[in-house]
C-alpha cells in the first residue's frame, strides 16, 4: 500500500489518486485559455467506496485582453463520476496571466465503478450568465455574440439549462441572456 491508497472496510487497498492524471479535452472555442493545472487538493473518503476530490484550477488567459468574472467547469462526466461542485471562478485575468482559482471543484467518485476519464471536456465562461465577452457587464456585444451562435451547438453560448446547456442554442438562452441583460459584476 502507498501513500494514495487507503483501505476499505474489507482490508482491500482502494487508490485515492484515481482522478489526479485524468486529462481533459479542451473545446475549440475555449483557444482563449489554457488548462494550466488541474491540482488534487484534498481527498475526503464518503463511505466505504465513494470519495470527494477537490480541485484547484489554474488557467492562463491568452486574450489580449482582461477578462472578468470567469468561471471554469467540467462537463460530460463519465459514469462513476458526480458533480459536486461544478465550478472555480476568477474574478481577473489580466492578458498573459496565468492564475489558481481561489475555490475549487469537488467530484464524486465511485471506486467500485470502473471509471473511463477520457471523455471529460472542460469549459470556461463567465459567472454571469449572459456575458459571452467576459467583460463583466451583459450588454450588446453578448447580445451580438448570441446571435452569430443561434441555432449552434456551441457549448460557450449554450447557457441554459443549467449547468450545461441543452446542446442547442435558442430561446432558453436569450432568456437567461435577458434574465441578466445591463448586470454588472461586481466580484467575490
Amino acid at each position: 500500500m502507498n501513500a494514495n491508497e487507503v483501505v476499505d472496510l474489507s482490508g482491500n487497498s482502494v487508490s485515492t489518486q484515481l482522478l489526479a492524471d485524468f486529462a481533459v479535452v479542451v473545446e475549440p472555442a475555449l483557444a482563449g485559455f489554457e488548462l494550466i493545472s488541474l491540482e488534487q487538493v484534498a481527498v475526503r473518503r464518503v463511505n466505504r467506496t465513494v470519495f470527494d476530490y477537490d480541485y484547484a484550477v489554474t488557467l492562463k488567459n491568452l486574450y489580449g485582453r482582461s477578462v472578468h468574472a470567469v468561471a471554469f467547469y467540467l462537463r460530460d462526466l463519465p459514469a462513476g463520476i458526480a458533480l459536486q461542485d461544478n465550478i472555480a471562478a476568477f474574478d481577473l485575468l489580466a492578458p498573459g496571466q496565468q492564475l489558481q482559482s481561489g475555490d475549487t471543484i469537488t467530484l464524486r467518485a465511485d471506486m467500485a465503478e470502473v471509471i473511463d476519464l477520457a471523455s471529460v471536456k472542460w469549459g470556461v465562461r463567465s459567472v454571469v450568465p449572459g456575458d459571452f465577452d467576459m467583460s463583466g457587464r451583459v450588454d450588446l456585444l453578448d447580445f451580438s455574440l448570441l446571435a452569430k451562435n443561434w441555432l449552434t451547438d456551441n457549448a460557450v453560448f449554450d447557457i441554459a439549462p443549467t449547468p450545461s446547456g441543452d446542446g442547442v442554442v435558442d430561446m432558453l438562452d436569450m432568456s437567461q441572456l435577458a434574465e441578466n441583460w445591463l448586470s454588472v459584476y461586481a466580484g467575490n
